[in-house]
């Protein structure tokens, strides 16, 4: 009898909750599929193909996350968890019988967090259009952004380097050099020259911003694409086609990774640590030196706030000592006027 009691108990109570929720219109909620955090990442894929931001770059990322903490329930992905991926990120444990993994910048690790938490916007999202409870989104940590690279080579190193690069590649960084392109632009550069006021301009594709690189073929470019028409024409089992990339491994296609032949070649020219995406701060910094304004700087490289072209724009020694002996010829003219005017008196 106890035990029937107890049944019929909870049999009511069961009753009356359900009948509560009906006199005040709350249905019950359906239990959505519980997700791993590659499930959520498979959706964060999706948008970005969507948005036409599917570059191999954010490609690789996702995949990287994928493999690091793709197979861990989101549910379970709390706030300490969040800590713990952190830290194994900023200082990686060491492996017996392999090599350790070397602590990512705190850079590689921001855009870590942000794609896990568009992943998570994006779920909860989903769940309140389809009307399940939404995930509770655990707290990214904010991560240092003044990490900012100062990598940089004067025109003497450019040089040696260049000697030590393979053929299709010497044209090719030289050309990053002086424009400051990025290199898929550089890579993806066709021949169709646009001719204006007497000068042919090399428009190649547009940049982060959305602005099209453009830069008239004059001087040391001119120098380059000339070299460039010469290699343009290409034999292959005695049938000869032109190219249509200004830039190409030597058959035509693009120009691929290239890590190996760009190590080697800055350990011979002194700058072991040499990126290639530091030519892109050497431009902006011959551009500034060379007299140009920072508008046409700013064009040419592909630049759209004065923000981000500051950060290109490395400021050197050499640069502060040459601004200090100016300074002092300007203080010593303007001393030598002061002397000349009492004299005249």
């Amino acid at each position: 009898m106890q035990g029937c009691s107890i049944s019929c108990v909870f049999a009511h109570t069961a009753k009356w909750v359900q009948l509560a929720r009906g006199e005040v219109g709350i249905a019950d909620r359906p239990e959505p599929e519980r997700k791993t955090i590659g499930m959520l990442l498979d959706v964060v894929r999706d948008d970005y193909e969507a948005r036409k931001k599917a570059s191999a770059k954010n490609l690789n990322l996702i995949e990287t996350i994928r493999s690091e903490v793709g197979a861990e329930y989101a549910d379970a992905f709390k706030t300490k968890r969040v800590r713990e991926y952190v830290k194994s990120l900023a200082k990686p444990p060491k492996r017996k019988g392999r090599r350790a993994r070397a602590a990512l910048a705190d850079s590689s690790i921001r855009h870590r967090l942000h794609v896990l938490a568009k992943a998570f916007e994006l779920e909860n999202f989903a769940r309140v259009e389809d009307g399940f409870e939404p995930l509770m989104v655990p707290q990214f940590p904010e991560c240092n952004t003044d990490n900012r690279r100062s990598g940089f080579l004067e025109r003497p190193q450019l040089d040696i380097l260049v000697k030590n690069l393979p053929a299709h590649l010497k044209d090719y960084t030289l050309f990053m050099y002086i424009t400051g392109w990025r290199k898929s632009a550089v890579a993806s550069l066709e021949w169709d020259p646009d001719v204006r006021d007497g000068c042919v301009f090399l428009r190649g594709m547009k940049s982060k911003n959305g602005l099209p690189y453009f830069v008239p073929e004059t001087g040391e470019i001119h120098e380059i694409i000339e070299r460039r028409r010469a290699a343009r024409k290409l034999e292959a089992a005695g049938t000869v086609m032109m190219s249509n990339l200004v830039f190409h491994d030597g058959q035509g296609n693009p120009v691929q990774e290239f890590r190996k032949s760009w190590r080697t070649a800055c350990r011979e020219a002194g700058v072991p640590h040499l990126l290639v995406h530091d030519l892109r701060r050497c431009a902006a910094r011959n551009l500034i030196r060379s007299g140009a304004s920072e508008d046409v700087a700013m064009q040419v490289g592909g630049w759209r706030s004065r923000s981000i072209f500051t950060r290109y724009n490395v400021t050197s020694e050499a640069d502060v000592i040459e601004a200090v002996k100016q300074v002092n010829l300007y203080n010593a003219a303007e001393s030598k006027k002061v002397v000349q005017m009492g004299a005249a008196r």
